[in-house]
């Protein structure tokens, strides 16, 4: 059991799409290894990435060779590396769910196990396991490394999803303030927030401020338990923000200084699966 808290171990080396963390680059991932000669690094003794990854997939770290480590961990463990390209722009989560050991998984930019690290994460999945979401431009390549907490190995599950500006058609809000709109949540989750909201159905609306200052978006008068995040210019844009009961009860609400005509995507989502009537009020 790894010994971090609530929310997991979750360094990011860039922002973008919800993908938050430090301004500061992390410790770079890469090969794990002594320095040759010439100043590189050597592995120890796989190839590194040893596969490419284009869906979901399943293995085993049992008796494979301790590659590559992250900053959030790895450098004990055996690993296994699949090299992975985006089909086109948007945010793409990695996740090690139902893997029977304790992972840490990590991503690394370019075609090869020493590029800089994106990200890294130890416990931001279900339980002990690992999930990690990057920004990505259409064929950049990546190398996506599955690695365990301490010297833990064993079997792994490593699937694969994207939230792209194709699978997402906001509503237009309009003028004047307080704008206030909703519906019914209901069929599958296509977005996800840094606070939740992958088992729940949303609703999404862009939003185009009229001049510079504080709004504040809620969720007040919903009849469920609410998620809300708020994203820069697009459906991949920077999470601006996201809350759960920052509303009364469990309704949520988020306050943003924006500048005159920013344009924004609101996704009202439902914590764990919940669902149901949504309303979301945007007020000065």
């Amino acid at each position: 059991m790894s010994s971090t808290g609530s929310g997991g171990d979750t360094t990011s080396g860039e922002s973008g799409g919800f993908t938050t963390g430090s301004d500061e680059m992390p410790e770079t991932g890469g090969l794990s290894g002594s320095a040759g000669d010439d100043g590189t690094t050597t592995g120890t003794g796989s190839a590194c990435p040893s596969e490419s990854l284009e869906g979901s997939t399943s293995g085993t770290t049992l008796g494979r060779t301790n590659t590559a480590s992250g900053s959030c961990g790895g450098d004990q463990a055996s690993d296994q590396a699949f090299e992975f390209t985006a089909a086109q722009d948007g945010n793409y989560t990695f996740s090690t769910d139902g893997s029977d050991f304790d992972t840490v998984l990590y991503v690394l930019d370019g075609e090869q196990c020493g590029g800089p690290e994106l990200m890294c994460d130890d416990d931001g999945g279900d339980s002990t396991q690992s999930r990690v979401t990057v920004a990505l431009i259409e064929g950049q390549a990546v190398v996506v490394v599955v690695d365990g907490y301490s010297d833990q190995s064993g079997a792994f599950t490593l699937t694969t999803s994207s939230q792209t500006a194709d699978g997402c058609n906001p509503a237009v809000l309009g003028d004047p303030l307080p704008v206030s709109e909703g519906g019914l949540t209901s069929g599958s989750s296509h977005e996800e927030g840094s606070c939740g909201g992958a088992d729940a159905p949303e609703l999404v609306f862009e939003w185009t401020a009229p001049e510079a200052g504080t709004y504040t978006i809620h969720t007040t008068g919903s009849d469920f338990d609410t998620l809300l995040y708020v994203r820069d210019h697009s459906c991949i844009g920077e999470e601006l923000g996201c809350d759960d009961d920052g509303g009364p009860s469990t309704q949520s609400s988020l306050t943003l200084a924006l500048v005159a005509n920013q344009n924004i995507v609101i996704i009202a989502d439902g914590y764990s699966d919940s669902s149901g009537t949504i309303v979301v009020t945007i007020e000065s």
